[in-house]
């Protein structure tokens, strides 16, 4: 009868332990995979900032040409009174 009751709480550990190890192996998987997201997510932001410096580079660009222009306009027509 002892010899039972030794051997049901042997199972029973190994069995509690068991389910706890695969947890803890699920729970790791899970936040390898969060990680994983996580990073692809931060790329993919880093990119479209990128891409928006640029546009905002190529804009300044094209505004600071078009006030060089309108300056050398107004200096025409003012050249002309």
């Amino acid at each position: 009868m002892r010899i039972e009751i030794a051997a049901a709480l042997v199972a029973t550990s190994l069995g509690l332990g068991g389910t706890a190890w695969l947890a803890n192996i699920e729970k790791n998987t899970k936040a390898k995979e969060s990680i994983v997201r996580l990073s692809t997510v931060a790329e993919n932001i880093n990119k479209q900032l990128s891409q928006m410096r640029e546009e905002m580079r190529t804009d300044r660009k094209m505004v600071l040409e078009m006030m060089v222009d309108h300056n050398a306009r107004l200096k025409v027509l003012e050249s002309r009174r």
